[in-house]
């Protein structure tokens, strides 16, 4: 017989055994209880609850003499009802969602020579509408009535959507980021200034959303972490109430950062595996302020190359060697130079001709590969087309693929080199695409997202002065640079889903002088010849702006307190420059001389050049030992 010492030890085991059981077979009705059926009727009768206050706001709208504050209070509703489904429509119909909360601005269809302009639609432009005097009555009833119908049609088609499980949980991550970068500082909604409580309400459907997918999960961790959220911005919409601006460095780095950790942890334990979708985001990623949030393959035409890695290694080299210009005298880096964070101090570039100017100022490679554009026109898609635009132009470097390709195979270095970078590839000879593909792999490797700023949001070394702090909030805020300048990448590339980059008409002069006169460079319309792009540019990126004066496509500010300067009075209309069609909002942001210096002393703390690289060896020589071409020198002339 078994004693009883014996016997509790088996009982104990067994009840282990037990436990354990009925833990894995709970995991597993949690990995499986997902009910598509709803989220489809959440998202539908949502649709539908927001086309019913639009019903409301267009029964306002007929009154004999339409009161603003009550059609004002009730577009409040409307938005706070559609934030319940935003994200959702931006996932799956992104032309929806632009129809339905889009900026109230038309976009341009870009092909050569094409002259359609899509307009503008949705909530936004109801906005402005009613924040006219007098209001335009007809115009709003047909934009509400075109919303009314559009909503119908997105109720109907949420009934039969069938979201993923995965997609889901991405677009709840999607949505934090969100609200985070263009919601919670009234990006989407300027006049109302409702974005506080609008993030509110977003932040409150995702707790009704994952009620009504699982019933029977426990979620108290994430729903406590979107709480503390919630009451921190309740906490801050008192005190902005007060004069006072609201904390957006707190508000990201103590509770966005850690809801997104509750998100990540909560994905992770339901979904068996990651999505192995292509995003721009990394989910898995801690903030936005670091460099694995970021896919750099996102950017490019959605390849990405299977090769080791000494392909940027390659691409360096080619980057200072002057063989790829006509004459061997000029290497990108004779413009992108590694001391001033790739660009050249310049106002406008010098090419490679004697004394000539360039059109534009030299910009900087670093985060290069973090935009869905390239050129300050745009005109380039990705960082391969990119250098060889600049290559073959006759007025930088005037180089000639095949000239390249012939010069670089008389060094046997150089075709070791290549072997080595492209080993395992199809081609291991020098081409023209090996070469492009090398400088873009190489500029691929030139992030910068380890400022003290971003050390300091992420939590790990908090350095930052509080007039470092207060810059950041009002970068954020009064000084809205955060509605074009967007948080994370600090570029016109937008959040979260990063497909689209901004490109707005600001009215730069010629000239920091009086009179001022409009720059004559047409910008996007020498792209496509489109009347709406007159003068429209992309927006840069702020990160490392302290290195890299002077400003502007044309180098006309040589400091960042004349950049802020030119902003704080309303752009070129602002100075007095007549332009129609800029996008830069013309109020003036009035910010005091104390605000202007904590601007500038936020933004020197995006700095960051520890990715900037130097080139300080010999260049491959040619196999012949007399060849002319081994008197070329490292980055040019």
């Amino acid at each position: 017989m078994l004693s009883g010492k014996k016997m509790r030890l088996i009982f104990i085991c067994l009840l282990v055994v037990i436990i354990a059981a009925m833990q894995f077979s709970f995991v597993a009705v949690q990995q499986s209880e997902y009910n598509r059926n709803g989220l489809e009727n959440y998202l539908s009768s949502g649709a539908e609850q927001f086309k019913t206050e639009l019903i409301k706001l267009r029964q306002l709208s007929s009154a004999s003499k339409p009161n603003s504050k009550a059609l004002i209070r009730q577009l409040k509703a409307c938005r706070l009802q559609y934030k319940k489904l935003e994200g959702f429509t931006g996932y799956y119909f992104s032309y929806s969602e632009r129809d339905l909360n889009g900026p109230a601005m038309p976009v341009v269809e870009e092909e050569p020579e094409s002259k359609f302009v899509r307009p503008p639609h949705g909530l936004q432009v109801i906005e402005e509408m009613l924040f006219q005097s007098p209001i335009p009555v007809k115009e709003l009833q047909d934009e509400i009535d075109f919303t009314i119908d559009l909503t119908g049609k997105l109720a109907q088609t949420f009934t039969t959507l069938r979201p993923y499980e995965y997609q889901l949980w991405e677009i709840l991550q999607l949505r934090t980021v969100k609200v985070y970068t263009n919601g919670v500082n009234h990006f989407d909604c300027q006049s109302l200034k409702t974005g506080h409580t609008e993030t509110i309400e977003s932040l409150n459907s995702m707790k009704e959303i994952l009620t009504a997918t699982y019933q029977h999960a426990d979620f108290k961790k994430l729903f406590d972490a979107i709480d503390r959220t919630i009451a921190f911005i309740s906490t801050q919409e008192k005190h902005t109430a007060g004069g006072k601006e609201f904390d957006y460095f707190t508000l990201y780095k103590d509770y966005f950062i850690p809801l997104n950790e509750q998100l990540t942890n909560f994905r992770k334990s339901i979904l068996k595996s990651d999505p192995q979708s292509i995003r721009a985001l990394n989910l898995n990623a801690h903030s936005l302020f670091e460099k694995d949030a970021y896919n750099t393959y996102f950017f490019t035409k959605m390849q990405t190359n299977k090769v080791g890695t000494y392909l940027p290694i390659l691409g360096k080299i080619l980057f200072f060697d002057p063989i790829l210009s006509r004459d061997n005298t000029i290497s990108c880096s004779s413009c992108h130079k590694p001391e001033l964070a790739y660009t050249d101090g310049k106002a406008k570039a010098m090419g490679i001709l004697t004394h000539d100017t360039l059109p534009r100022n030299t910009p900087t490679l670093l985060n290069a590969a973090l935009q869905r554009n390239l050129f300050h026109d745009a005109r380039a898609l990705v960082l391969e087309d990119q250098a060889k635009a600049v290559v073959q132009n006759e007025r930088e470097m005037h180089g000639d693929f095949a000239d390249v390709v012939k010069k670089l195979q008389q060094s046997d270095e150089y075709k070791k080199l290549f072997l080595r970078a492209f080993s395992g590839t199809k081609d291991t000879a020098i081409t023209e695409i090996g070469i492009l593909t090398a400088l873009a792999e190489f500029q691929r490797t030139l992030l910068s997202l380890d400022s003290r700023f971003d050390l300091a949001i992420r939590g790990e070394k908090n350095d930052l002065s509080q007039d470092e702090i207060s810059g950041y909030n009002l970068f954020m805020g009064k000084a809205k640079c955060g509605h074009c300048h967007f948080t994370g990448l600090f570029n016109g590339t937008s959040p979260p889903l990063y497909t689209e980059s901004e490109f707005d008409v600001i009215g730069v002069p010629a000239k920091n002088q009086k009179p001022y006169i409009l720059d004559d460079d047409p910008g996007r319309y020498s792209v496509f010849r489109n009347a709406e792009l007159f003068y429209a540019f992309k927006t840069p990126t702020v990160r490392n702006t302290e290195v890299t004066a002077p400003y502007m496509h044309n180098g006309v500010y040589k400091t960042l307190e004349e950049v802020i300067d030119f902003y704080d009075v309303g752009g070129g209309i602002g100075l007095g420059i007549k332009i129609p069609g800029q996008t830069l909002p013309s109020d003036k942001l009035n910010l005091t001389e104390l605000e202007k210096k904590q601007l500038v002393k936020f933004i020197k703390s995006l700095t960051d050049t520890s990715a900037v690289v130097y080139f300080n060896q010999p260049l491959p020589v040619m196999t012949d030992p007399n060849s002319p071409l081994n008197n070329r020198k490292s980055r040019g002339n």
